[in-house]
Order: C-alpha cells, then sequence, then structure tokens
C-alpha cells in the first residue's frame, strides 16, 4: 500500500514515517510510506492509495481532495502526536479500500 503524509512542510512528518516503517517492518506489512510539504506533493501524490494531512493542516482537507478527486484524511491529533503507527495505517487501510 502506497501511503502519502502531507504536513506544512514535510519535516514533521518524516518522524511520523520512521515510526510507522518500523511498525510495518516489525509486523510484515508492505507499506511504501512517504511525507510531502503542502508546496511539493502533487502530482507526485495521485498515485499513493491513501492521502492523509497532519492534523495542523487538517483544513486544507477540501481543497486536495478537489484536485486529487477523491477522499483524504486528517491524522487526529492523538495519533500525531504519539505517532500511533497502528492507528495511522488502519486510518490508512481504510481509506485505501474507498478509493
Amino acid at each position: 500500500m502506497k501511503v502519502a503524509l502531507i504536513c506544512t512542510g514535510g519535516l514533521s512528518t518524516n518522524w511520523i514515517v520512521k515510526k510507522i516503517d518500523q511498525y510495518a517492518a516489525d509486523h510484515g506489512l508492505d507499506v511504501d510510506l512517504k511525507a510531502y510539504g503542502l508546496t511539493d506533493y502533487y502530482p507526485v501524490i495521485e498515485e499513493a492509495d491513501a492521502v492523509l494531512l497532519g492534523p495542523q493542516i487538517g483544513y486544507y482537507r477540501k481543497e486536495i481532495e478537489e484536485k486529487l478527486g477523491h477522499k483524504i484524511g486528517v491524522i487526529s491529533s492523538a495519533a500525531y502526536a504519539t505517532a500511533n503507527a497502528a492507528e495511522i495505517l488502519d486510518q490508512a487501510k481504510t481509506l485505501a479500500s474507498q478509493k
């Protein structure tokens, strides 16, 4: 599953990417996860199975959904703050199944 995480500059999600990559490796999950900023996500994320926004830019959801033509998610503040890999991946799986 290809997952794209978007935050303001792509930097704050990099630590979440590391946590999720470790979680995926520990659980034998095939996840290709990349972080992007608001200025560099398009068009590279068009091929992503799921797109998630950091909570600090959740207000861009509608704009990005319109640009991509499909539903995207916003990571909860709690899952983001604690890098809850299981919750974030569950959200990504749900979105991927709706695409």
